[in-house]
């Protein structure tokens, strides 16, 4: 594992961005708001999944995009370039958005 996160470094070390942006550690601190997202993103899931045309996977996937891609560009942003701190509170925000949207999946 040590390895493969040295070749990431290595390979991402050539990139243009070397401070974070505000984007980017506004996704290291989850906050309420946070919760609200993807509690939303899980809510559109659902309608997402009651259609009758079950071939639109457009809700579903704004869903994603909205809660759970944002953290998971942080974390790689984090990994690529050894801000561990930045990753457990990117990888955090992830979590808590996924279990949301699952959340809320088995309730409804």
């Amino acid at each position: 594992m040590s390895l493969v996160l040295q070749q990431l470094q290595s390979i991402f070390f050539l990139s243009p961005v070397k401070e974070p942006t505000v984007e980017l550690l506004a996704r290291t601190g989850p906050s309420f708001y946070d919760v609200l997202i993807a509690f939303f993103g899980g809510l559109a899931g659902i309608i997402g999944q009651t259609r009758i045309d079950k071939t639109n996977t457009v809700i579903p996937g704004v869903a994603i995009a909205t809660a759970l891609m944002p953290p998971l560009c942080t974390c790689g942003y984090s990994i690529a370039n050894g801000r561990w701190d930045m990753l457990l509170g990117a990888g955090y925000l992830f979590l808590i958005n996924a279990y949301f949207i699952f959340l809320l999946h088995v309730l409804f």
